[in-house]
């Protein structure tokens, strides 16, 4: 399971995540940034190699593959930024 450095939610400024899975700390996380699953070799879907900054309503979806199973375990994390909010609703 990959745990994120900040809770979800509403943020009112933009933050740097970091991504990391507790259990191995050499485990490669694949993550997504619209919501949908990571699926190594997707254009969506990016390796995780250092934090990145999230400053707009973002729906962040990891998952570290595990080759000897076909399933796949994603944890998620929707940020939202009142501005993003305000704008859609124009």
């Amino acid at each position: 399971k990959v745990s994120f450095s900040e809770a979800h939610g509403y943020k009112d400024a933009p933050f740097t995540l970091t991504l990391s899975c507790p259990e191995n700390e050499y485990a490669v996380i694949y993550y997504t940034l619209d919501g949908t699953q990571p699926v190594v070799g997707s254009p969506s879907t990016f390796r995780y190699d250092a934090p990145f900054e999230v400053a707009k309503t973002t729906v962040v979806r990891a998952a570290v593959p595990d080759v000897d199973s076909i399933l796949q375990q994603d944890t998620s994390a929707t940020y939202l930024f009142l501005a993003d909010i305000l704008a859609a609703a124009k």
